[in-house]
């Protein structure tokens, strides 16, 4: 990058404030930073020579002396790698000790992990600092069974690993986490300090932030109004880190606000924030660069008026002299291939084949990406498609995984390619939703399922010979999940909407729409017996049955599997219910669309 571009770089990290031009004078808390890392040092020196004499009587002395010189070298952004170091080492020291007295030392090893993990993900080496927050989990857990006032801590580690799993892409383990911490910390709300109360709002805000980035943002404002309710009980905000707690809070209600809809509620929180954000650039500067430095690593940054906004992904001025990379359009070419062979492959009966294939076309795009924004819709659908050859395969977990990923990518860039994203998103959703349930989380899959079908409203309101198709198959794979909740009047209601479209589509086009109609049909006779309306069950449950005497089998397998249940299901229920010669109709189009799929 040439001057210019280095000149825009220093003015996007100044908070909109003028050059100072005075010479630099470090406020008071950095002279008090300064002093007690040097004599944290100093101690340091001191344990390890009495160490060289009588190891094992100093080792302890000398392993906490290095976790507290770890802890202050990891509040400074530029020395966070010699943070690393330092609490690997207490690690290592505790690690030893541990070996000989467990219950006395454990608690060591976790704090310096949990310390170690903080700074390795400041640094962006997610996956090692995923992998030292679990231990440090896993260490506390199992503390807290026989010392129960590892509470707090165990909060602590669990916030941080879901901090981890959060950058990379792992959101609704990261969510369950968080989720665990404030509830662990809310248990111990009556016995806090003002330090624990606060710790508490902070992880409040941390669980509101997260539920916005997921959709989530009535819920998210809920969490967050709690979180500010809890920093005001405490009284005006005096210290440094009540000030940046209540501003962070401020900032993300106002965000989540806007994100549900709710614009003018977010006027009294943004001018919060403004007031706050001058208090600290008055009586903090320190601590205000280092709030600019931690939430620059998450992809933002603070406005001249205390706001926060994501960093463009491109700069959006570059300089004339900055080097540029043009894209090549034979890596679309090649990713699209990929894309379209992957899921071939997947469709055909090998998922585990497409996968592999997807997950080049993954790959491709990631390593092409900064050069190419372009990519962005094609890793998009690359990782949708990824996630549907994964869940074929049995892999749940890794479904789950990548398709969360794809819709975080779609939020993230939806503002600068609507069109291209916005359809991409509403699919994304409705496959969240369906991989979530399929791992047993039914209460979580409503969410993105219930936005799926929102996107997909304003879609077919736009273009409805392209969305109104897609509107029916997400309305009935949201009454499932509401089903699946035990929300089933809603399940009903939103089946029912979907076998109109459906009944639509149908006299349009038989032969495109047959296979749709005969599943919500199927779901309908489903839904009205879950609700005990008995009468009303074999209409529907018939009407499938004869639609499929000339329907071809559902694809991918998984499809005909599912109808062949259901429509075995009814045809049991219908049975109970004396109505054996519709029992038996059902019957037979269950069998022969077994027997259909397994000859393919």
């Amino acid at each position: 990058m040439g001057e210019q571009g280095n000149e825009r770089a220093a003015g996007a990290r100044s908070y909109g404030r003028e050059p100072d031009e005075r010479p630099y004078e470090p406020d008071a808390s950095e002279v008090a930073y300064e002093r007690d890392l040097a004599e944290a040092e100093r101690v340091v020196g001191v344990q390890r020579r009495l160490a060289e004499g009588e190891l094992f009587r100093y080792l302890p002395g000398l392993a906490h002396a290095l976790a507290e010189v770890g802890r202050l070298l990891s509040s400074h952004p530029r020395r966070y790698e010699e943070a690393g170091g330092v609490y690997a080492e207490a690690v290592v020291h505790y690690r030893r000790l541990a070996a000989a007295e467990p219950l006395l030392y454990l608690p060591g090893v976790a704090k310096g992990l949990y310390g170690q993990s903080a700074v390795a993900g400041m640094v962006g080496r997610r996956e090692e600092a995923r992998d030292l927050a679990r231990e440090a989990v896993g260490l506390y857990r199992g503390l807290v069974e026989r010392e129960p006032d590892c509470l707090p801590e165990l909060a602590a580690a669990l916030r941080g690993l879901g901090g981890q799993l959060a950058e990379l892409g792992q959101h609704h383990e990261a969510l369950e986490l968080i989720r665990e911490a404030v509830e662990i910390r809310r248990g111990l709300a009556g016995t806090a300090t003002d330090a624990g109360r606060r710790e508490l709002d902070s992880m409040l805000g941390d669980l509101g932030v997260k539920l916005a980035e997921m959709g989530r943002a009535d819920e998210a404002v809920a969490v967050l109004d709690e979180a500010l309710a809890g920093c005001r009980a405490r009284g005006p905000a005096f210290t440094v880190p009540d000030l940046g707690l209540r501003w962070a809070l401020d900032v993300a209600a106002a965000d989540a606000l806007t994100q549900a809809g709710r614009t003018r509620e977010a006027a009294p929180y943004l001018t919060e924030a403004v007031e706050l954000h001058r208090e600290l650039a008055r009586t903090s500067p320190g601590h205000l660069a280092f709030m600019d430095h931690v939430i620059g690593r998450h992809g933002y940054r603070v406005t001249p008026t205390g706001r926060a906004e994501r960093l463009d992904d491109p700069p959006s001025d570059p300089s004339p002299s900055a080097p540029s990379t043009a894209a090549d359009p034979a890596v679309r070419d090649r990713v699209a291939r990929l894309n379209d062979e992957g899921l071939a492959l997947a469709r055909a009966g090998s998922p585990g084949l497409g996968a592999g294939l997807l997950g080049d076309a993954v790959r491709l795009c990631r390593e092409h990406l900064a050069s190419d924004a372009e990519l962005v819709p094609a890793l998009a659908i690359a990782l949708g498609n990824l996630a549907l050859a994964t869940a074929w395969d049995g892999r749940r977990t890794e479904a789950l995984q990548a398709v969360d990923e794809a819709v975080h990518l779609c939020r993230r860039h939806l503002a600068a390619r609507p069109d291209a994203l916005r359809p991409l998103l509403a699919a994304g959703l409705d496959s969240l939703g369906n991989r979530l349930a399929a791992l047993g989380r039914h209460a979580d899959a409503v969410a993105p399922a219930t936005e799926s079908v929102a996107l997909h409203r304003q879609l077919a309101a736009v273009d409805p010979r392209a969305y109104e198709g897609e509107l029916a198959r997400v309305l009935n794979n949201l009454s499932v999940r509401f089903c699946d909740a035990d929300r089933h009047e809603e399940a009903l209601a939103a089946t029912r909407e979907a076998l109109e479209l459906h009944r639509g589509l149908y006299r349009a086009d038989p032969g495109a729409h047959r296979s749709g109609l005969v599943h919500v049909l199927a779901n309908l006779a489903l839904r009205l017996a879950r609700v005990e309306r008995h009468d009303e069950v074999a209409a529907p449950a018939l009407e499938a049955a004869d639609l499929l005497s000339d329907s071809p089998v559902p694809e991918p397998r998984e499809d005909s599997a599912a109808l062949t249940e259901s429509l075995t299901w009814l045809a049991a229920y219908l049975k109970r219910h004396g109505l054996r010669r519709e029992a038996r109709a059902v019957g037979r189009a269950a069998d022969g669309l077994k027997a259909r799929a397994g000859g393919r």
